[in-house]
């Protein structure tokens, strides 16, 4: 299996053949990575636990893991050491963690993990670790598209919102490159778990179970962050490291100030998003590099099959629209059997002959 060297990301990537485990026992956290590589077209499959991730393995090879450090039960490290046991077991398996103390990269990197990457993660971080690990003739190189922003004023006008809220907006943005439309994504995770996110940390409260306080609140550490939520995340981190201690009067003085940050920025994050559904999409910029319809339907004319593919497959990766999704791969499967004249009839179907678009 040939690979390639890890490697800034300029360019981006697809890789429609290339399987990917993600391991997290936070499913809002397996949403979120899935959410950051779906432009990529990669296959991604999840695991809940140790457990899962090991029979996942079992059943299906995959060419990468991405892993949670910190699960309970069976953390990355125990899980990395189960699936060494197999001597055929040669998959890179990436630690994803959001504990950033000293030495831990250099601990998980000793313990047998390929890569690391700290939480919140990037799409680009992923992209990047993700080049240097999948096989290099799985892996598609395509011209960057230009990501979902926002105009100056109009973006301000949202920051406002998040800042009465104790929300950064800009904070969050750049863990997407500015993307908004992966911004609202991972705020809508965010506000999804957060009744049962409370309640476990409520249910760790009532009975003093700081060990399980200390991993929730870990969790939530990086998942505030990752939303421009720095007063919360930091309040969590403040939490996780008395949790140890065992230092209850600091924990029951601490967590009302967390539950009154964390409401705040859940009524924050739901005017943003509100907002955001509300935006006329002439007011988002996001500006499609590659082939129109209508070049592709000039490949097809011509039988170009290999072009034609990759042209269909960067128009999957950036589609909004399900159906469109559906339509194209329909269309590529078409190619793919060198049955031109009906991909051809497809894409008319779709108004590729005459919008241009």
């Amino acid at each position: 299996m040939t690979t390639r060297a890890v490697t800034k990301v300029e360019d981006q990537f697809i890789a429609p053949m290339g399987r990917v485990l993600v391991v997290d026992d936070r499913v809002e956290n397996l949403l979120v990575v899935e959410s950051l590589l779906s432009r990529t077209l990669l296959q991604i499959d999840r695991a809940r636990s140790g457990k899962e991730c090991i029979a996942s393995v079992s059943k299906k090879d995959y060419h990468v893991i991405l892993m949670d450090y910190m699960m309970p039960d069976m953390d990355g490290i125990e899980t990395l050491h189960e699936l060494k046991k197999n001597p055929k077991f040669s998959t890179p398996v990436v630690a994803l963690t959001a504990n950033v103390v000293a030495g831990i990269k250099e601990t998980l990197l000793n313990e047998g993990f390929s890569e690391y990457l700290s939480k919140p993660i990037t799409g680009k971080q992923l992209e990047e670790i993700l080049i240097g690990l999948l096989p290099a003739d799985l892996i598609t190189m395509i011209k960057p598209v230009a990501e979902n922003h926002i105009a100056p004023e109009i973006q301000k006008r949202f920051e406002a919102i998040g800042a009465a809220f104790g929300i950064q907006l800009e904070e969050g943005l750049g863990y997407l490159s500015g993307d908004l439309f992966q911004y609202k994504n991972l705020a809508t995770f965010f506000v999804d778990s957060y009744s049962k996110d409370k309640l476990e940390v409520l249910a760790a409260e009532i009975s003093s179970d700081w060990r399980g306080l200390k991993y929730l609140v870990h969790s939530l550490k990086s998942k505030a962050r990752a939303v421009g939520a720095v007063n919360l995340s930091e309040t969590a981190a403040k939490l996780e490291e008395q949790c140890p201690q065992e230092d209850e009067g600091y924990i029951k003085v601490t967590l009302p100030l967390l539950y009154y940050e964390w409401h705040r920025v859940i009524e924050g994050l739901k005017e943003i998003i509100a907002g955001l559904d509300e935006l006329p999409t002439d007011n988002i910029k996001n500006e499609s590099p590659f082939v129109s319809r209508g070049e592709l339907l000039t490949l097809l004319k011509h039988n170009r099959q290999p072009d034609a593919l990759l042209a269909i497959e960067q128009m999957i990766a950036f589609s909004q629209g399900e159906e469109t999704k559906e339509k194209l791969k329909e269309i590529w499967k078409k190619v793919d059997e060198i049955e031109f004249r009906d991909a051809e009839r497809l894409l008319i179907a779709m108004g590729g002959e005459t919008n241009g678009k």
